[in-house]
């Protein structure tokens, strides 16, 4: 493996304890979500614009980073993390920052998630996506407090969710 594998691996993969996200990490680094892109680029949809802005290519950076429905997400948890939020910090995490990107890696597979429903909604109605990520968080603390994993995250994850406010 490549150094840059192994970051990925020992930020993204190895620390998180839900596989699901685990899963979602590898297909996030492996560029196969299924973004608007990805799927016009699979013959599966006739456009491959934003749902949420209307941008003309909705693939994973855009979706999970550049959509302008985000800024003010990405910016609390900068700020919380106490830590500039970009790209790559998205995709390969932080060195030595477990927790963080644990938030970092749930945040982003709560905006997919969300975003899978609204891609499927026949709607034009959707909820906001900072009001739906403090939301899933708030489910997410319950449950880890539950089963009493997650410590430092737990404290990242609380002090996002008074910021998403």
């Amino acid at each position: 493996m490549n150094c840059e594998c192994d970051d990925f691996y020992m930020n993204k993969i190895k620390p998180i304890i839900e596989i699901k996200i685990s899963d979602f990490n590898y297909k996030l680094f492996s560029n196969i979500l299924a973004t608007m892109q990805n799927l016009h680029r699979w013959k599966k949809i006739d456009t491959e614009n934003c749902i949420y802005c209307n941008h003309e290519s909705m693939n994973s950076r855009h979706l999970l980073f550049e959509c302008p429905i985000l800024e003010n997400t990405w910016l609390i948890v900068s700020n919380v993390i106490n830590c500039q939020i970009d790209w790559k910090t998205i995709v390969m995490g932080l060195n030595d920052m477990p927790a963080a990107n644990s938030c970092i890696s749930i945040i982003c597979y709560i905006i997919y998630k969300k975003y899978l429903i609204d891609k499927d909604s026949n709607s034009d109605v959707r909820t906001p996506t900072q009001f739906y990520v403090k939301k899933e968080l708030t489910y997410k603390l319950q449950l880890y407090r539950e089963i009493e994993i997650f410590n430092q995250t737990n404290l990242i994850m609380r002090e996002l969710i008074d910021g998403l406010s």
